[in-house]
């Protein structure tokens, strides 16, 4: 008995085209790995967002300075560069920043580690919140920049990357 075996060579034949079509079309899209891309960014950013045993105990030293209940009047975020203020986390932050305004009377320093200008900043969060009360916006490029943010009673950092800002950040109570 002869088994006509063309049909099935030509079928896998056809499914390894198929395969390696995906993976063109991959190599297409991300020209260098995702991981490569990954690491790429990770080396640039370990380089620059780092911290020392001294940031540490700084911080740790105002914490305990003010251990004790907090009259809070003012609020410090530390966010990201953001293009959408109803949308995702930014969209949770300023839902909390709204609701400590028009409950609590507080007055919020929006500071983004990024690139927006101050005034867009202060659009977008109105536009998305015009209840929430803004004492002011200002972008953060360096650690060095530090000293342009006002003392607020908080700080809150909204992602990883803005944490070592507030790290840094001891023109605070907490």
């Amino acid at each position: 008995m002869r088994i006509n075996m063309l049909p099935r060579a030509r079928h896998a034949w056809m499914r390894v085209r198929a395969l390696n079509g995906r993976r063109e079309l991959a190599r297409r899209i991300y020209p260098t790995g995702l991981w490569d891309e990954y690491s790429h960014e990770a080396a640039i950013l370990s380089g620059w967002l780092d911290f020392t045993a001294e940031h540490v105990a700084a911080s740790n030293a105002i914490q305990q300075a003010s251990a004790a209940t907090l009259d809070i009047g003012s609020m410090t975020w530390f966010i990201p560069d953001f293009y959408n203020a109803d949308y995702g986390g930014i969209h949770t932050l300023l839902r909390f920043a709204n609701h400590f305004s028009e409950q609590h009377g507080v007055c919020h320093q929006f500071v983004v580690v990024g690139t927006m200008q101050e005034d867009r900043i202060r659009s977008l969060i109105v536009e998305a919140f015009p209840n929430i009360v803004i004492s002011r916006c200002l972008r953060l490029g360096s650690f060095d920049a530090l000293q342009a943010v006002a003392p607020t009673d908080i700080a809150v950092a909204s992602l990883w990357s803005t944490a070592y800002f507030l790290l840094r950040f001891n023109a605070t109570k907490r």
